[in-house]
């Protein structure tokens, strides 16, 4: 939609702006979080989690921290990996990972498009 407002012949530079900049702005609202009333400021976020979500993410890596054997976390992040590693050669040559490709330079085009709106910071 943004780019077919910078494309459009139709509208003199005034009008592209004017519409480039709303256009931004809904894009803003709709998929980055302004913060909660008491101070938390979540404006770098492109998600927008539900308190609930969110509070659920806090307790697990809470609980995380207070029962972390060391030397296991180790043996299974090494297992991992090595796992990791032949899974994505595998997944490289899928329409998944051409999927993903488009998704990357779809989140980067919506970055450009909030920059050059000043809408968030560099």
């Amino acid at each position: 939609m943004y780019d077919k407002i910078c494309s459009d012949q139709d509208l003199d530079d005034q009008q592209k702006e004017d519409a480039k900049s709303e256009c931004a702005t809904q894009i803003y609202g709709e998929y980055l979080r302004e913060g909660d009333d008491d101070g938390d400021n979540n404006a770098q976020l492109f998600v927008k989690l539900p308190d609930q979500v969110r509070l659920l993410f806090e307790s697990k890596h809470k609980n995380l921290e207070q029962n972390l054997n060391e030397y296991l976390f180790i043996e299974v992040y090494a297992f991992v990996l090595d796992k990791l590693r032949d899974y994505f050669n595998t997944f490289k040559t899928s329409q998944k990972f051409v999927q993903l490709e488009d998704e990357i330079r779809n989140q980067e085009r919506l970055y450009e498009v909030l920059v050059e709106a000043s809408l968030i910071d560099n």
